[in-house]
């Protein structure tokens, strides 16, 4: 099974804070790690487990759940200077901005 493309540092960089660990492993790599970031009464929670390729996106305004995503072994699962991109299949990706503003882009192609 190959790895997801996005590398530990890479995501503590993104989301300048340490993820929430389940704690089932001690290696990143076998452990579900939760990351947050917020911007005024936006909250973001990212959750990813490498090397089962499964992630679950939450967006928060104040106290209402606005998006909600989970997928397991997605493609791969990238870092590009202040986003994240999932890609889940050939044909559909997200797209993650964490600064200046948070933004979700979940996109399609046709076959």
């Amino acid at each position: 099974m190959k790895e997801i493309s996005a590398e530990e540092y890479e995501l503590l960089g993104l989301f300048e804070r340490e993820p929430e660990r389940q704690g089932l492993d001690d290696l990143w790599l076998f452990d579900d790690s939760v990351y947050t970031a917020t911007q005024e009464n936006l909250k973001l929670t990212v959750a990813i487990h490498p090397y089962h390729k499964d992630v679950r996106i939450i967006l928060w305004l104040g106290d209402r759940e606005v998006y909600e995503y989970s997928a397991m072994d997605v493609q791969d699962i990238k870092v590009h200077k202040d986003s994240l991109r999932i890609d889940i299949n050939p044909n559909q990706a997200i797209n993650i901005n964490i600064r200046p503003l948070i933004d979700i882009k979940h996109e399609a192609t046709k076959t």
